[in-house]
């Protein structure tokens, strides 16, 4: 069986949902498609860490397995091991010395195009995002991506597109459902 690997922060991994959630939209997805899951999604993840560890698992995608990254917030980076974000910094002190918006934007473009370039080496590989920054950049950057490889969702934010916890910021069982059904229409339209 192939295999739907998902990559990206909490928005992916769900387990930070104070709501009791059965099936996670990775796994919904997985099922419509008929492919094992892969979640590699983890709390808190920066664009980093996610690209960290989608190049640590390159290797074990099949051509035939399909996936996604979703991209998280600018305002999270890795620094030595560490995720850092505004939220949730484990050393307040370091965030601040090293976070501005030109660390923020160059950081996250560097991650992007880095991504991009993978998925161009795979048939089945795409990009999504939390929110609209990565746009803005590309615009600010004047730098022109072919969209067959991106998954822009509905609205501005994942916040704005599907229904979220207020408390939480993340996906209510509803969201999931909604989440993956995007995504199912938008995968099976590019292929």
């Amino acid at each position: 069986m192939n295999n739907l690997w998902v990559f990206g922060c909490s928005q992916v991994n769900g387990k930070f949902n104070i709501q009791e959630i059965s099936e996670r939209w990775p796994e919904i997805l997985a099922n419509k498609l008929n492919l094992k899951i892969k979640n590699m999604g983890e709390i808190g993840a920066s664009n980093d860490m996610i690209f960290k560890t989608v190049l640590s698992n390159y290797n074990k995608i099949k051509e035939e397995d399909i996936v996604i990254v979703l991209m998280t917030f600018k305002d999270r980076f890795l620094y030595g091991d560490k995720n850092m974000s505004p939220v949730n910094p484990e050393n307040e002190d370091v965030y601040l010395e090293l976070s501005d918006t030109d660390f923020f934007e160059l950081n996250l473009m560097r991650n992007l195009l880095s991504l991009y370039f993978l998925s161009t080496k795979h048939n089945n590989f795409f990009l999504s995002f939390v929110d609209g920054n990565w746009f803005k950049l590309l615009k600010k950057f004047n730098i022109t991506l072919p969209m067959d490889k991106i998954i822009v969702l509905p609205k501005i934010s994942i916040f704005d597109s599907f229904s979220i916890d207020a408390n939480n910021k993340h996906l209510t069982v509803k969201g999931n459902s909604e989440m993956a059904e995007y995504f199912f229409k938008k995968l099976h339209f590019s292929n």
